[in-house]
């Protein structure tokens, strides 16, 4: 390998509000020499998420943030289980290169097939495990039954309302624009509603209402929090289940805003409602296998669709976040490092 120099994406200043490009500052570094068990890797795609906001939040200026990359190894000791040429996932920092211990637990090789590497950010990866484990574990759909999902065009929403449909389910969503309920119609959701066109809790609620076939919903995947979260607490079946999976909303809020008191909704629908994230589910290899074994030949089929918003250059990473704040992305936000 000939490069000696990389570059990193730090924290510039302490995160407050809604990110800005100069929050962050892109600083010259150099490659890190290889050391005994550890592989030096190059990255290839670069994952950008919502969580990301809460994990940033909580680092000193300078730090590096750290998310799902998948990088090609660049070199390896004698003793290695990876080659120079393998493409690998790990979570590593915001950086061209990086070494990365071989016993780090979320390090694997990413099968090459016919299915593009960088699915192991989305469809194949986080995002994907996220809408797989939280609907088959929390939500538990039944043929028939009425399903809800916020942030229905995003990297987890999209796949949550096919993975429903395949259920034989009624699917609602939302989402930030008409195209993008055109596309999660193009999905199969049975109705699309852009949660812009309903300002208050009263709009919102006869929306749904009207939606769900009889002004009621069995499941609901809440991505986002808003006015549409709290419709639908309105709208409750008896022995309804909430995923609470994320509240985008709220993330860039300075003071967090305090809805009307909704928990009474539960007592009497008998419905059951929990927040949840995807390593609750999908920290062992038993569940990454029943996972991959699920969705895998979904993907590969065609059955279950997905797209990738790609940014184009490292240079390119805060432009990405930030855009996920103001719905620049359809399905998963990824940068291309070339």
């Amino acid at each position: 390998m000939s490069e000696t120099k990389s570059a990193e994406w730090q924290l510039a200043v302490t995160l407050e509000g809604l990110p800005k490009l100069s929050d962050f500052k892109l600083v010259s570094c150099n490659v890190p020499a290889l050391a005994e068990g550890h592989i030096l890797v190059k990255a290839k795609f670069i994952s950008v998420d919502p969580y990301l906001r809460g994990r940033i939040s909580g680092l000193s200026v300078g730090a590096v943030p750290v998310a799902g990359c998948v990088a090609e190894v660049i070199a390896v000791n004698p003793e290695s289980k990876f080659a120079v040429g393998d493409t690998v996932f790990d979570y590593m920092p915001w950086r061209e290169y990086n070494l990365i211990k071989e016993s780090s637990p979320m390090l694997y090789k990413v099968p090459i097939d016919t299915i593009s590497p960088s699915t192991s950010l989305g469809v194949l990866g986080m995002p994907g495990m996220t809408a797989y484990f939280g609907l088959e574990r929390i939500c538990k759909p039944k043929k028939g039954e009425v399903v809800l999902v916020t942030g229905a065009s995003g990297a987890v929403g999209s796949l949550v309302g096919q993975l429903a449909k395949a259920k034989g389910c009624f699917v609602v969503g939302t989402c930030g624009s008409t195209d993008k309920c055109d596309y999660i119609r193009s999905l199969g959701f049975d109705v699309a509603l852009n949660y812009k066109d309903y300002s208050d809790l009263k709009s919102a609620t006869a929306a749904l209402t009207e939606a769900f076939p009889d002004g009621k919903l069995d499941c609901f995947f809440d991505n986002t929090g808003g006015n549409m979260s709290d419709a639908a607490f309105f709208l409750l079946n008896k022995y309804a289940r909430i995923a609470i999976c994320g509240q985008i909303a709220t993330y860039n809020a300075i003071e967090v805003p305090q809805g009307p008191r909704l928990l009474s909704k539960l007592i009497y629908t008998h419905s059951t409602i929990q927040g949840f994230m995807v390593y609750d589910y999908a920290g062992s290899p038993e569940a990454q296998t029943e996972f991959q074994n699920a969705v895998r030949p979904l993907v590969a089929s065609g059955k279950l669709q997905f797209t990738e918003t790609f940014t184009d250059g490292f240079e390119g990473v805060i432009e990405a976040f930030i855009g996920l704040f103001s719905g620049a992305n359809t399905g998963k936000a990824v940068v291309r490092i070339e």
